[in-house]
């Protein structure tokens, strides 16, 4: 009897894994973009350029910074690359 309840729990549990939503970006998210912003204007203060704006896109889990919907994050975007 043990067998057949775990057996539906795993299947249970499969099932719920595959259609769970998709995990958030961080675009989603106002505060992880405020973090994001936050590591970024950290890395452009120590000279980290590269770090400051493509660390920024990748944080924010974007591709191209046109994607970037805030504009104060955007902004942060082409000061890190300043």
């Amino acid at each position: 009897m043990f067998r057949l309840g775990s057996g539906i729990l795993a299947a249970s549990l499969a099932f719920v894994a595959a259609h769970a939503a998709p995990p958030a970006r961080c675009i989603d998210n106002g505060e992880c973009m405020e973090k994001a912003m936050e590591t970024s204007i950290d890395a452009a203060r120590h000279g980290q350029y590269m770090k400051a704006s493509f660390g920024l896109l990748k944080d924010l889990g974007v591709d191209k910074p046109e994607q970037i919907p805030d504009p104060d994050v955007f902004d942060q975007y082409r000061c890190g690359r300043a």
